[in-house]
């Protein structure tokens, strides 16, 4: 779609292109901030402040970043970085004892070398490394793809990541066909049929992923047996703390008898389990099971099961989460089970800003309790758009403004406070797309019972994708807050020889403005990100005389 808008005279014009301009980050020396540090992108220079930041704009390409000042060391060294988005929280620390450990090329060999040390792992490369043997971690590691493509490929054939009792932190990586048949370690065979975690299998650790993308991982239990039971597709986790966010997982599966968690599977077995997953997509994961070779199979969780011990009280939240086409299946074509998100014993579970949409289940699409022990559960502000008569069973606290297009004739529960309500028309929920931000999501149409309907009480400081609320009258019910979805330029004014140029659209959107003096031939003036709020401003470069017309080239 094309507008103008005549301020001088502009064009605004909508493509698939997208550019980043933004590279900020801290530096540190423990818990100081580090003042003048100089840091070098290319032949760009800039200083650290008093807060410790460094700040680039109008960056694109590719870069060697160094903080250098006298007689100082700094960790790690140096990165290298395609500016192919905004990228903040670049940091380095100063004097640090144990440098970071940096693979420069992306092979399993260099990989597996680096995980025999303690410490951080960062990449200086693109690529896909195939994983043949599962990467085993007992020790303390931090792996980071910021800045590059790295792709962890089990080829179908292994499991990506073992991690036992360690802490691990995993950043900005995609880990794609990881599988696990069989178990082999002896944690593992306590487990006896159970074949867990297809991408990651983790046991007493302490976990914190963010920004990674997991994609056709599969735990695969095959056999006639009852107890065979294949659970956690992407991510199987016993005790230990778990902390996910900005992540997605889609296409992962399992497979069994008894089948559980076709995206992640989180299991409490004591006090030190807490689970927490904010501003995630799950996406056409899937429990599959097959009722021919079992009359007892059962699936439970589509895209995510939390489980503990009858005896234990854990907690766990999510928050500003999608869930999309996420099923339940019986490859007999009998009933496969009751639910794509399963929440059962112990637990003391949170849920605020969701949205649910065409997932499939032949019972019910959230199911908390199971009548497996005390479990207490707070929804609010989530929205239901399935493909089942009822969307929720069990107990839960309804704290308000919940909307469901369910039946409320066949509901196992009721909403209960005023603002919520079942058997909604006007859902209005749109497909699954790109809305800015690092996830997929999905938007309020026209005519949502979800928008601007938040009138009172907490919310979360932002959405799915960081984008800030609210937006509008109110803030919306669900994962995405809506805002404009094309850019306007708002205003134009002459700063010397360049064009200060500011407006509002869709946040956290990286973009172009282009300048051309006939409206034919197109040159690239300035490339900007939109704030969480949506606003922009910036100056343009290489400014060509008599040059008046101007667009922007969004996603």
């Amino acid at each position: 779609m094309i507008q103008r808008l005549v301020i001088g005279l502009f064009l605004v014009l909508c493509s698939r292109l997208a550019y980043a301009f933004v590279l900020s980050g801290r530096i540190t020396e423990g818990t100081n901030l580090v003042n003048g540090v100089a840091v070098a992108a290319g032949s760009n220079v800039v200083t650290s402040g008093v807060d410790g930041v460094y700040l680039f704009t109008n960056l694109s390409g590719h870069y060697v970043v160094t903080p250098t000042q006298a007689g100082q060391v700094f960790n790690p060294l140096h990165r290298t970085l395609v500016m192919q988005g905004g990228l903040t929280n670049v940091n380095f620390e100063r004097g640090f004892s144990n440098l970071t450990t940096i693979i420069t090329t992306c092979d399993a060999s260099s990989l597996v070398a680096a995980a025999t040390m303690s410490g951080k792992i960062e990449f200086d490369c693109d690529g896909v490394i195939v994983i043949t043997n599962q990467l085993y971690f007992t020790n303390s590691v931090s792996l980071d793809g910021r800045g590059h493509t790295v792709t962890l490929d089990g080829g179908k054939t292994s499991r990506v990541f073992y991690l036992y009792k360690n802490a691990a932190a995993l950043a900005n990586l995609t880990i794609v066909n990881g599988t696990a048949r069989t178990n082999t370690h002896p944690i593992e065979l306590f487990f006896n049929n159970m074949i867990l975690g297809g991408g990651i299998f983790s046991y007493a650790a302490t976990v914190t992923i963010s920004a990674c993308t997991f994609v056709s991982n599969t735990a695969h239990a095959a056999g006639p047996s009852s107890a065979t039971t294949g659970g956690g597709g992407a991510i199987y986790a016993e005790r230990g703390a778990y902390i996910v966010s900005n992540s997605s997982f889609t296409a992962n599966s399992c497979v069994g008898n008894f089948a559980s968690g076709g995206g992640v599977f989180y299991f409490a077995s004591d006090t030190s389990s807490i689970f927490s997953i904010q501003q995630c997509l799950f996406s056409k994961n899937a429990c599959l099971t097959d009722s021919s070779t079992n009359s007892g199979s059962l699936t439970y969780g589509g895209a995510l099961i939390l489980e503990g011990s009858p005896s234990l009280r854990w907690n766990a939240s999510m928050g500003n989460c999608t869930f999309f086409s996420n099923s339940v299946r019986d490859l007999a074509g009998a009933n496969a089970g009751p639910n794509v998100l399963s929440l059962s014993y112990g637990l003391n579970f949170g849920m605020t800003n969701c949205t649910f949409v065409g997932n499939h289940s032949d019972a019910n699409v959230f199911q908390t309790g199971l009548s497996m022990g005390i479990i207490t559960t707070s929804v609010r502000s989530c929205i239901f758009q399935d493909r089942v008569d009822r969307e929720i069973s069990g107990k839960i606290i309804d704290t308000g403004f919940n909307v469901a297009d369910d039946n409320p004739t066949f509901s196992f529960i009721s909403f209960t406070n005023s603002t919520s309500r079942h058997n909604a028309t006007n859902t209005l929920v749109d497909s699954l797309a790109y809305h800015g931000g690092p996830t997929m999501t999905c938007a309020l149409l026209p005519g949502s019972a979800g928008l601007d309907a938040v009138t009172n009480g907490t919310l979360p400081a932002v959405d799915q994708r960081g984008a800030l609320r609210p937006f509008g009258a109110a803030p919306d019910i669900g994962a995405l807050e809506m805002y404009p979805t094309q850019f306007v330029i708002a205003s134009l004014s002459p700063t010397g020889s360049d064009w200060r140029v500011a407006g509002n659209g869709q946040p956290v959107t990286p973009f172009i403005v282009q300048q051309s003096p006939n409206l034919m031939v197109w040159s690239n003036a300035a490339i900007f990100a939109s704030t969480p709020a949506g606003s922009f401003e910036g100056t343009t470069s290489n400014p060509v005389p008599n040059r008046n017309f101007f667009r922007i080239l969004v996603p």
